[in-house]
């Protein structure tokens, strides 16, 4: 009888159609990802050739100049786009204790801000999560999707998620310090010996750091008065810190490699983001980037 048949074919189908959604659902966000990456490493028309002068640092604070001198090769030319891996743990969302580990990779764009990194987080033995966080002309966008199909997370446009993004772009130009220079979008303050604030412009959005640097003039953290976080459906602004270790040169550029995030609130510094630089590259070859 088709009766007895029928929950076993239910069953198919609904196998059939789940897996033909997710393999849609991931090659849709496989080809959303390859399109913001492709946007970002696409050669500016009208960036010029730059390389590398001390004559510049004369007007930044002391603290400022004796880092730049040690992170940058005078003479050496200033990259325009940079190809990063990372590997590490991290906590998704706050009052987890479990730490996931994941494994990244960063594309960065060093003239107008613009980056996306890709990510990929163990969170249970058969599956794993897909974090990409982007950021192009004053626009964001952050997706979590279990097994690069179930959304966890999505949010794209909005101001709050924008400006957060922007202070990930400050706060990483430790990997390739020339985002450091002092330009038209880029602005320093003296605070005192060991600190100074930046102060980054992009498309109408503005966000400060204040740097703090070590006896060695390397930059060993990173704070952020206010940077929005998600909480239950709305962005919160929190104090948050980054923090740097472990430098040593990778060609031209004298860096981090280990490296740690956390928002610090009212009654804990939550560390959520904590690991290691695997692999750096400065303007590589096109075929690099795929």
């Amino acid at each position: 009888m088709i009766w007895d048949t029928l929950p076993t074919a239910l069953v198919i189908y609904a196998f059939v159609f789940s897996a033909a959604y997710v393999a849609f659902s991931s090659a849709r966000l496989e080809k959303r990802t390859k399109r913001a990456i492709h946007s970002v490493i696409a050669p500016e028309r009208s960036a010029p050739v730059h390389y590398i002068s001390f004559d510049q640092f004369s007007s930044l604070p002391p603290p400022v100049a004796r880092y730049l001198r040690l992170a940058l090769n005078p003479g050496s030319r200033a990259p325009q786009r940079v190809r990063l891996s990372q590997d590490g743990e991290m906590r998704l969302m706050y009052g987890y204790k479990s730490w996931k580990w994941f494994s990244a990779r960063g594309y960065f764009r060093v003239g107008s801000p613009a980056y996306v990194w890709d990510a990929r987080v163990d969170m249970m033995p058969i599956a794993d999560a897909r974090v990409v966080d982007n950021y192009l002309h004053g626009r964001a966008a952050l997706r979590v999707k279990l097994m690069s199909s179930l959304p966890l997370f999505e949010d794209e446009g909005r101001p709050e998620l924008a400006q957060s993004a922007l202070v990930r772009y400050l706060a990483e130009a430790v990997w390739c310090p020339t985002i450091l220079l002092p330009c038209a979008r880029l602005e320093w303050q003296a605070i005192d010996d060991d600190s100074a604030r930046a102060t980054l412009t992009d498309s109408g959005l503005s966000v400060s750091l204040v740097f703090h640097f070590n006896a060695r003039n390397e930059v060993e953290r990173v704070v952020a008065d206010e940077r929005f976080r998600e909480l239950d459906g709305r962005f919160v602004p929190t104090r948050w810190t980054a923090y740097y270790k472990g430098y040593a040169d990778c060609g031209d550029m004298h860096i981090p490699l280990q490296f740690a995030a956390q928002w610090n609130l009212s009654d804990e510094d939550f560390t959520y983001w904590r690991g290691r630089l695997r692999s750096i590259e400065y303007d590589p070859q096109p075929t690099v980037w795929e």
